[in-house]
């Protein structure tokens, strides 16, 4: 799945470049309404949560490793299933090598 950016929103500045297609790791929903994209971002050398309405989507084709599922915090999750899995972010954030490994492993499927 692939979105572009709308130029200017002050939430995605210093993180995104304007006319540039990203591809999205993983949505989120949560229980409020609000939904996510996971995007990598060049500019930061990471990944990050961005607000969906901030973007057009461009390529809908779902990635073939993406699973839905709810995570522990209840919210609407769609995106590799190694990601979805218990404390995966946690783990990832803290620098684990096992999930640092499973991102990596799952990252070129949806570029």
């Amino acid at each position: 799945m692939k979105v572009m950016w709308h130029n200017g929103k002050a939430v995605s500045d210093g993180w995104l470049k304007g006319g540039v297609e990203y591809a999205v790791l993983f949505i989120q929903t949560f229980i409020d309404g609000r939904q996510q994209y996971l995007l990598w971002s060049d500019l930061q050398s990471c990944a990050a949560l961005f607000p969906v309405a901030e973007f057009t989507i461009i390529d809908s084709k779902i990635p073939p490793n993406w699973v839905v599922s709810i995570d522990l915090n209840r919210c609407l999750v769609i995106g590799p299933k190694s990601w979805i899995e218990g404390d995966f972010w946690d783990r990832y954030n803290d620098g684990d090598p096992d999930a640092e490994e499973a991102f990596i492993k799952e990252l070129p499927v949806m570029m």
